[in-house]
C-alpha cells in the first residue's frame, strides 16, 4: 500500500461523504504489517473539529455486525 492508493481511497471516501451528507468519516487499513489511516469531514456538526486518522467518533447500529446464521 502506498501513499497515492490511500489518497484515492480517501478521495472515493470523501467524494460519498459529501454526497450523502455525511459530517465526517475515518478509516483504518491493515495490510502486510502496516498500518493506514486517514479522515475526512468533521466529527460533529456542533463541535466540527478536522476528523483526523485516529478520532473517536460516535458508532451506530453498523459496529453491532454479527456473523452466523440467523436464529
Amino acid at each position: 500500500m502506498n501513499a497515492e492508493q490511500i489518497n484515492a481511497l480517501a478521495g472515493v471516501i470523501e467524494e460519498a461523504r459529501t454526497r450523502l451528507h455525511i459530517p465526517g468519516a475515518a478509516f483504518g487499513i491493515l495490510h502486510e504489517g502496516g498500518t493506514y489511516g486517514a479522515g475526512c469531514g468533521v466529527t460533529s456538526v456542533e463541535t466540527p473539529l478536522p476528523v483526523e486518522s485516529d478520532p473517536l467518533l460516535p458508532t451506530g447500529p453498523v459496529s453491532n455486525t454479527r456473523s452466523g446464521p440467523p436464529a
